[in-house]
């Protein structure tokens, strides 16, 4: 009984999804993915006793979270032109 409740909640999401056009991969790739980020980001707390600022002290690790936020930013920047262009009906 419990592998069909586990199917019936994938089945819902999955359903969700489609109907808000979510892709799929990316939710596969953190589903399969998210034990290794987890346990290697507890390791680091562990080692810099705490401290999250062992994530600003590499130069490769602090172009990343600028990237991070620079795409962020950017998705929200496109969906807010993306919105005004729905609601004007012409291109900005």
């Amino acid at each position: 009984m419990v592998d069909i409740g586990i199917m019936l909640i994938f089945g819902v999401i999955g359903y969700f999804m489609r109907k808000f056009h979510f892709p799929v991969p990316p939710l596969a790739i953190a589903f399969l993915l998210s034990e290794l980020v987890e346990s290697n980001f507890r390791r680091s707390l562990l080692l810099s006793q705490g401290s999250p600022w062992i994530f600003f002290t590499r130069p490769i690790s602090v172009g990343f979270l600028l990237l991070t936020v620079f795409v962020v930013v950017g998705m929200i920047l496109r969906s807010r032109k993306d919105r005004k262009v729905q609601v004007l009906g012409e291109d900005i």
